[in-house]
Order: C-alpha cells, then sequence, then structure tokens
C-alpha cells in the first residue's frame, strides 16, 4: 500500500462511511504505488510494482483499478490480495 502516502489524512483516516469522491480517492493508491516502485528501473521493483497495481482486483472482475478478472491477475498479485484481506 505505498501508494496511501500520496492519500490526505482526512480521508485515509476516516472512521465511517466513505462519500463517493472520498472512495475514488482511495481508488488511487495501486496506482500511485505502481507509479512509485515503478521508477527504479530495477527488475525486482518493477515486479513490486505490478503487483502494487493489481492487489485491488477481484478474481471476479469487481476490484480496483483495472477490473481484471481470473488469470488476467498475475498469480503474486492474486497472493497479496488474499494477505491484504487476512
Amino acid at each position: 500500500d505505498v501508494g496511501k502516502v500520496a492519500i490526505p489524512d482526512h480521508v485515509l483516516l476516516k472512521s465511517g462511511p466513505l462519500d463517493e469522491a472520498e472512495r475514488r480517492i482511495m481508488e488511487q493508491p495501486p496506482r500511485l504505488g505502481f507509479d512509485i516502485l515503478n521508477r527504479s528501473g530495477n527488475p525486482i521493483m518493477q515486479a513490486a510494482a505490478r503487483i502494487a497495481l493489481e492487489h485491488q482486483e477481484a478474481w471476479d472482475g469487481s476490484g480496483y483499478p483495472k477490473g481484471l478478472e481470473g488469470e488476467g491477475i498475475h498469480v503474486f498479485s492474486r497472493i497479496a490480495r488474499v494477505v491484504d484481506v487476512v
């Protein structure tokens, strides 16, 4: 969740339900994390960037940011999704 560093605290730490605008803000960390990690050019960091980008995707396509589904989600990203929920 490295991309969360760019999310305003009033949204990130909100204890109640998010409104639509706040929900859209909270969907930004995967892309932000990808951008941060992918800059290095290091192959390990680029793999981590893909995981950061895809770890909120869902097998049924209901995740974000791209709405990927099934085998379209890298296996490492699928593992990260499970670990993130646990």
